[in-house]
């Protein structure tokens, strides 16, 4: 995943079927000693859009699609993808598209559904909640220079934090609930969250010398520049071991890499868990079925 540098935020920066083989007539072969039978396909699941592009094929979009009318993806091909069996779906300019949840066997690279496609259903993933690391002191939250609360007090503020090698992140909380029609926010009543590996104390004064407003200098485990580069080499390593990457966030709030792949197995999971410790949340887009 990626750091999304702004003042305002820097954050996160984040199926198949079982074939049946075609029974010829007369008794079933028995395998010898030295002959083990083949092994039953895996099935798995995964919602998401069925994009069906003329002279390309259907394609479960497991990744990013880009929202045009008709939409785009590059997704897993669907062998024998049949639109006559779902509903839903539209069609314009030789492209026909839907959302389903699709179950079949998977071979790494092609899905082929072994039911009926219904509605998609979207696991939980991890949501980008702005909480401030930082309680409330018992008197309320100190503004001392509430006329330091402005936008260009917030750009010295992020880019004096990004300075130093030991910065791990910058967002914004509410402290007051926005009216859905508001184009902008009061930063006075917002805290400032800038997170470090260390010397908070002198961090937090040079920042009050820019910052007027709410303030919360915390503690963070990794440096942006530190998750960066373990999502690079984790990234890389999930690569050797064949995995294809759908998406990645880099997220500062909680000092963590979240990486989507298409489909994963427990053993590539003990040997990422082993390399990578917590910081790295791997989720599939293909779940296994039972």
């Amino acid at each position: 995943m990626r750091s999304l540098r702004s003042p305002l935020l820097v954050v996160l920066l984040v199926a198949c079927q079982s074939q049946k083989s075609g029974v010829a007539p007369g008794p079933a072969a028995t395998p010898t000693s030295s002959e083990a039978p083949p092994p039953a396909a895996k099935r798995y699941e995964g919602s998401g859009m069925v994009l069906d592009k003329e002279g390309v094929g259907p394609q479960l979009c497991l990744g990013g699609i880009f929202l045009s009318d008709p939409p785009q993806c590059r997704g897993v091909p669907l062998v024998e993808w049949d639109w006559a069996k779902v509903e839903g779906e539209r069609t314009l300019r030789g492209t026909t598209w839907g959302e389903y949840r699709v179950v079949g066997t998977y071979d790494g690279k092609r899905l082929t559904p072994t039911e009926p496609a219904g509605p998609p259903r979207y696991p939980k993933g991890h949501r980008s909640t702005f909480d401030t690391p930082c309680r409330e002191p018992a008197g309320g939250w100190a503004r001392p220079d509430p006329m330091k609360t402005t936008q260009a007090d917030l750009f010295k503020v992020s880019d004096a934090a990004q300075k130093g090698p030991d910065f791990a992140g910058l967002w914004l909380t509410n402290l007051v609930s926005l009216p859905p029609n508001a184009d902008h926010q009061d930063l006075k009543e917002v805290v400032v969250n800038v997170t470090f590996t260390g010397d908070l104390a002198r961090h937090e004064a040079e920042l009050r010398k820019l910052w007027g407003g709410v303030l919360c200098v915390a503690q963070q485990k990794h440096s942006e520049a530190e998750l960066t580069a373990t999502g690079v080499e984790a990234q890389a390593m999930m690569r050797e071991m064949g995995l294809e990457l759908q998406e990645s966030d880099l997220d500062v709030i909680r000092g963590k890499i979240h990486v989507a792949v298409t489909a994963v197995t427990a053993e590539q999971l003990a040997k990422l868990d082993e390399k990578f410790g917590e910081v790295l949340v791997v989720t599939a887009r293909l779940r296994p079925v039972p």
